[in-house]
C-alpha cells in the first residue's frame, strides 16, 4: 500500500488513476475493517465518483485529497477527515 502522499505523486505523474488508487483504497478498507473497526460509514459510490471526476478533470495532487474529504470517504471513527 501507498501513503496518501506516494499515492498523490503517483496520480500525478500519470503512473495510477484516481479511481483505481480509491478502488485499492476501498479493497483494503474492506480487508481490515473487521479487525481495525476504523470507520463508521465507507461511501464507496461517491468516493468512486469523486475519483473518476478527478481523472476527468486532471483534478490531482492536494486537490484530489479534499475531493475524497468532501465527497465522504474519510470519516473515520476519531472524526479526522
Amino acid at each position: 500500500g501507498w501513503s496518501l502522499a506516494e499515492a498523490a505523486a503517483a496520480i500525478a505523474a500519470g503512473r495510477v488513476s484516481s479511481e483505481e488508487v480509491v478502488r485499492a483504497s476501498l479493497a483494503r478498507i474492506a480487508r481490515t475493517q473487521p479487525t481495525l473497526n476504523s470507520f463508521l460509514a465507507v461511501e464507496s459510490e461517491p468516493a468512486l465518483a469523486a475519483a473518476r471526476r478527478a481523472d476527468a478533470e486532471k483534478f490531482y495532487n492536494n486537490s484530489f485529497v479534499k475531493t475524497l474529504d468532501d465527497a465522504g470517504f474519510m470519516k473515520t471513527l476519531f472524526g479526522n477527515n
